[in-house]
């Protein structure tokens, strides 16, 4: 006869026990304009939750917001929280895909035909909502679709508001956007792009099996349209050199400044570290005909692998002048 000890027993017990539940609580914004409409889909989707996410519901309920319409609140008891796969990202400065309610619903079908075709599981719901918009664009739309577990490809966004407007074709960049990211492995892309005089958003939204190296910056300041423009055909060569780069930068100037600013979006495969160098100019010129003498400086003093840089205007308190930026692979 076998006997064990009583450490043995005990750990074969603690080893067998099921992991504890925990409280986590799952939020769906905006989800309705009226209580009455909020609390007839909750009819529906609580249980269809709590057998997507295999949790047990502990309540739920409908909550007005600051917008003044009602998110759906559901709490629910999990050794850990269910695994979430959104098309939206609440952390995340996003912006509508849609210019307007019915935009948005007329790509429900097709939307979320897609999500299960990419993501491979069973979506909880789809909706559309009034996404965050501001004085320029109040009519911003975006669809909000959610399953629950291991996804084959997961969505994923570039979203991005430049304070100015833009110089150039959206429609072009919207273009050169999708294919830097189709580039990458990005599937099924969608790209919006809306601009005013004094305003430009930018948002990406996509399928991938990883998560892609965005970049998104502004990256320059000029006096002029057209020292902008020579400037951006400088950093996207500057970019190229760079192996796996893809990027593409437009200019952008506003109504109440002089100041033209210099912008970037795409994928860096390959992260390029940049700094400035410490001497100062007085014109673009003068900086521009020391820019290849102190890139040759850099790769021997420095030791770096120097790529390439870029003269723009830095703002001081008295005035402003040039300094030079120095890219290298890092």
């Amino acid at each position: 006869m076998i006997r064990r000890s009583f450490l043995t027993t005990v750990f074969a017990f603690l080893t067998a026990s099921p992991a504890i539940a925990e409280i986590h609580t799952y939020r769906l914004p905006r989800i309705a304009s009226t209580e009455q409409s909020c609390q007839a889909s909750e009819q529906w989707i609580v249980p269809k939750f709590a057998q997507l996410a295999e949790a047990t519901v502990l309540n739920h309920g409908c909550e007005v917001n600051p917008s003044r319409t009602f998110d759906l609140v559901i709490e629910y008891a999990k050794p850990t929280l269910a695994n979430l796969v959104s098309t939206y990202d609440e952390f995340d400065y996003v912006h509508g895909l849609y210019n307007s309610a019915e935009d948005c619903a007329a790509h429900y079908d097709e939307d979320l035909a897609t999500f299960k075709q990419a993501t491979g599981l069973e979506p909880l719901l789809a909706y559309c909502f009034l996404d965050r918009g501001g004085e320029d664009f109040e009519t911003v739309w975006t669809m909000r679709i959610d399953g629950f577990g291991t996804p084959k490809l997961t969505p994923d966004h570039l979203a991005k508001d430049f304070y100015h407007g833009m110089n150039g074709d959206p429609a072009a960049f919207e273009g050169a956007l999708k294919t830097t990211l189709g580039a990458y492995g990005a599937q099924h892309v969608k790209v919006k792009i809306k601009t005013s005089e004094n305003r430009t958003t930018m948002h990406a939204f996509y399928y991938s099996d990883k998560k892609l190296p965005l970049v998104q910056y502004g990256e320059g300041q000029f006096r002029s349209l057209q020292a902008c423009e020579n400037n951006r055909s400088v950093m996207q060569e500057v970019f190229s050199r760079a192996d796996g780069q893809s990027v593409i930068f437009f200019c952008g100037g506003s109504n109440y400044t002089s100041t033209v600013y210099l912008y970037a979006a795409g994928i860096v495969m390959q992260p390029l570290a940049t700094d400035l160098t410490s001497v100062k100019y007085s014109t673009f010129e003068a900086c521009e005909a020391k820019r290849r003498e102190t890139e040759s400086n850099w790769r021997d003093g420095l030791q770096k692998n120097v790529v390439g840089s870029v003269c723009a205007i830095e703002d001081n308190l008295i005035h402003d002048y040039v300094r030079m930026r120095m890219f290298w692979l890092d």
